[in-house]
């Protein structure tokens, strides 16, 4: 998972089919979504999702947007299309 992530502008760490699916719907949207990458973590990294996801406090169906700084910026529980493309403009305006 850190591989992934190394290098990478912003990371969308998600958990859960929700998550995900809200993801690539905005992902698919082009603009500043371009610099966001996706982490389906049940996938991706099987054999420690369950640890990724108590080390994040996260919901069996959430969504963590892990800035380059390693910082969380953006944590959604629901409505993950709607609270992700809220939250992409900031960073092309610099205001995340």
């Amino acid at each position: 998972m850190f591989e992934f992530m190394r290098g990478a502008e912003f990371t969308a760490l998600a958990f859960g089919d929700e998550a995900v699916g809200g993801c690539e719907a905005v992902v698919g949207r082009g603009g500043p979504a371009n610099a966001l990458r996706v982490l389906d973590v049940r996938r991706a990294s099987p054999g420690s999702a369950d640890a990724v996801r108590a080390i994040y406090g996260a919901a069996p169906d959430s969504l963590f947007v892990v800035r380059p700084d390693g910082h969380v910026g953006l944590v959604a529980v629901s409505r993950f299309a709607e609270e992700l493309g809220r939250y992409l403009p900031l960073l092309a305006g610099g205001g995340a």
